[in-house]
């Protein structure tokens, strides 16, 4: 009877554990001159309908781009200049500690002759480094209770998106440089969960292993 009971209740969740069900979210944080720092509007999971959040992913595809110019503007040196555009973009969790943190970079070299008299990013002593452009990517895995009840509830909550320019430009002592910097990102939420049917399902099978060991006795 016991075997019964149990091999029942197993084929009948079979087909319903096998039916995990998503839900996905791609949200844009449009480009802009760093630094700055704005919210990212997501929709928390509903689980008043009983449908039970197992987990969550959040992915961060971050994007750097910009201009980068330099001068040398030394009479007596030639110079070796190395460029890097970079940004470091974090998106902190409602919870205010829990970040992903992404940084894109890419570099640019060039040898520039001693300064031409004019500083104008051309010529000989000039250069411009222009549609500079790199991306970096992160995610991260939530499935602790803890962080799960971030994302679950009724409406919406936020995360803090943050982008903070580290470009610089190295070679000699008298460079005269010109940085832009600006910074985008998609990013996109999963929500791995057990719909409701499948909940009653796995009520069921606490109910049908109850039964079991009452018949064992």
């Amino acid at each position: 009877m016991l075997k019964r009971l149990i091999s029942g209740t197993f084929l009948l969740l079979t087909p319903i554990l096998a039916n995990a069900a998503v839900i996905v979210q791609d949200l844009t944080v449009t480009r802009d001159q760093t630094d700055f720092d704005t919210p990212v509007v997501f929709n928390l999971f509903d689980n008043t309908t009983g449908s039970v959040l197992e987990s969550v992913v959040v992915e961060l595809f971050a994007r750097s781009s910009g201009s980068i110019q330099v001068e040398n503007r030394s009479t007596t040196r030639a110079s070796s200049v190395t460029a890097v555009l970079s940004t470091i973009i974090t998106l902190q969790l409602p919870d205010g500690t829990t970040t992903l943190t992404a940084t894109p970079s890419t570099t640019r070299t060039d040898s520039l002759s001693t300064f031409d008299g004019v500083v104008d990013y051309d010529g000989t002593s000039g250069v411009e480094f222009v549609n500079l452009a790199t991306n970096d990517y992160e995610s991260l895995i939530i499935s602790s209770p803890s962080l799960l009840t971030l994302f679950t509830g009724i409406g919406q909550s936020q995360f803090l998106f943050e982008a903070i320019a580290t470009s610089t430009v190295n070679g000699g002592g008298n460079l005269a440089t010109l940085i832009d910097t600006f910074a985008s990102a998609d990013v996109r939420i999963t929500y791995y969960y057990v719909p409701v049917s499948q909940s009653l399902g796995l009520l069921l099978l606490g109910v049908g292993l109850m039964m079991a060991r009452r018949y064992s006795r």
